[in-house]
């Protein structure tokens, strides 16, 4: 599988996303909002405002950051990656209103500048 960008995380773990993925499911009638927007997405993963543990499964983490050059501000975006071996890959992406759905404990938090 083709990646359509890799990104490390806020723990400098590779997270990667496929054409696959991305074409397919993220950036299609799906989530067809997030088309443009692959650069909020990369943001989130890389410097999040907030990373939750999912309650969901025990193998992903919940991405949230209000990013200014999304154009879907003032939304957050919200991305979900599944971890093996320490390499994570996106599973999906959307923008939100609020830090909420499938999330369990806070993991992270970005310390206020």
């Amino acid at each position: 599988m083709r990646n359509k960008f890799s990104v490390k995380d806020y723990k400098g773990r590779t997270v990667n996303c496929t054409a696959d993925t991305w074409y397919g499911h993220l950036a299609n009638s799906d989530h067809a909002i997030m088309y443009g927007n692959e650069g909020s997405v990369k943001n989130t993963i890389a410097d999040p405002d907030v990373v939750y543990q999912s309650n969901q499964f025990e193998s992903r983490e919940v991405f949230f950051k209000n990013d200014k050059n999304a154009n879907y501000t003032p939304l957050y975006t919200k991305v979900v990656v599944e971890y093996s071996d320490n390499v994570g890959d996106v599973v999906t992406t959307f923008p939100v209103k609020a830090e909420k759905g499938g999330i369990g404990d806070v993991i992270y938090r970005k310390d206020a500048d």
